[in-house]
Formats: C-alpha cells, sequence, structure tokens
C-alpha cells in the first residue's frame, strides 16, 4: 500500500476502511474456496472432509494470514488439497488457475459497479443522496483494486503462489526443484525477494488497471 491508500481515506474515511476489511477478507475467502470447488469437482473430497469448504474468513486465514493482513494489508490463505485425487493430468493446474479467476470476476463485477456509481452520480439521481453515491463508489473501487491485485500476484510464477503451482504442472524441472530438499527455502527466498522488489508494482499496477477500466465503463 501506498499514497493511494491515504488519498483514499482522505477521500472516502470510513467508506474506504470499512470496504477495505470487507473486501479483503471475503476476496481471500472466495479466492480459498475456488480452489476447494474445482478440486472437489475434479474428484478430490479433501477439502470437504477437513471443512475447509465455508465462508468462514478464519478457516482460510489461519494465524500466518491474520499476520499478513496486519503487516501488508491483505491476508494470504489455504486450500487443503490433495493432488494425487485430482483427475487428469492438469488437474493441479486447473485448481491453482481458479484462485485467480475467481479475484478476476469478482474485479470486473466491482468494476461495473463503480462505473454505475459514477454514471449516478453523474446524472445527479434524485432518488440516491450524493453522499450515498460516494460511499458506494468508494466500496466497489476498493473491492475492484484488490481483487485486481490478487488477480495479478497470484498469477507471478513463483511456487508458492498459484502461478507457480500453474507452473510445476508444466515444467518438470522446476517441480523437482521446488519439491527437493532445498525446495522451502528456495521458494521463502524467491518469495520474499518478489514482495520486496514488486510488490509496490503490482500494488500500483492493480490500482491504475481497475481505475482505467472503471473510467472507461463510466465514460469519462
Amino acid at each position: 500500500m501506498g499514497w493511494w491508500a491515504v488519498d483514499f481515506y482522505n477521500s472516502f474515511g470510513q467508506a474506504f476502511l470499512v470496504g477495505w476489511v470487507i473486501w479483503a477478507l471475503l476476496s481471500v475467502t472466495l479466492h480459498e474456496l475456488a480452489h476447494g470447488w474445482v478440486a472437489e469437482r475434479l474428484g478430490d473430497p479433501t477439502p470437504r472432509a477437513l471443512g475447509h469448504l465455508t465462508v468462514n474468513p478464519l478457516t482460510h486465514l489461519g494465524p500466518l494470514g491474520i499476520g499478513f493482513f496486519v503487516l501488508c494489508g491483505l491476508p494470504c490463505g489455504a486450500m487443503p488439497v490433495d493432488q494425487s485425487r485430482l483427475h487428469g493430468r492438469y488437474g493441479m493446474a486447473q485448481v491453482a488457475f481458479a484462485g485467480p479467476m475467481m479475484n478476476a470476476v469478482l474485479a470486473l463485477i466491482c468494476i461495473v459497479a463503480a462505473a454505475i456509481m459514477i454514471r449516478n452520480g453523474a446524472q445527479g439521481d434524485p432518488r440516491v443522496s450524493v453522499a450515498m453515491i460516494d460511499k458506494l463508489y468508494a466500496f466497489a473501487a476498493t473491492g475492484a483494486m484488490i481483487n485486481t491485485v490478487l488477480a495479478i500476484f497470484n498469477l507471478l510464477p513463483v511456487y508458492p503462489l498459484d502461478g507457480g503451482r500453474v507452473l510445476m504442472t508444466f515444467s518438470r524441472s522446476y517441480a523437482r526443484l521446488m519439491e527437493g530438499e532445498h525446495g522451502f527455502l528456495i521458494s521463502l527466498t524467491l518469495l520474499l525477494v518478489l514482495m520486496f522488489l514488486l510488490g509496490g508494482l503490482v500494488w500500483g499496477l492493480g490500482l491504475v488497471v481497475s481505475q482505467v477500466l472503471i473510467d472507461l465503463l463510466a465514460g469519462r
């Protein structure tokens, strides 16, 4: 996060903070549920058997996810999947890809909603106050930005991100490296370096992409 968060707060105040918390928890929960739904559809009963097909965000976050939420502004989650039970050669890739795609769908819904709020505000709809439209816009725009960031970040080809899991499915050499003796240390190092070098870029890109699409749909 950065200057834009301060700018959003100065513009929308508590509406931004409330929207941020709601969207962060909802987006990560639905992201993980998408993994579980696809895994179950492909023959793996593990997510349901372990009680992870639930809308309770605490089930998906755990202490690590809550810690990320406090430190980075976004939580991380986990969905237990048994790859050996998945049907098809590319089952794990499909399960991994489902999470970012859920965020992309949520981002698109929020982008459309934010554009509608802009159009209603510009047209001066007498049925809705300007203050209410501003709050609804802040809520939708925050959801659009968060889900765009989650979609972009999780598609980066670094394990244990979803993009890394997809890459492991198609590259046996990368899979052997990540599954090897030093795989955990390598993946942790790569993830930390990635967050340090590209974290700000991903946040900024998510903001720009979501705002540009909102403006295009709103016709401004």
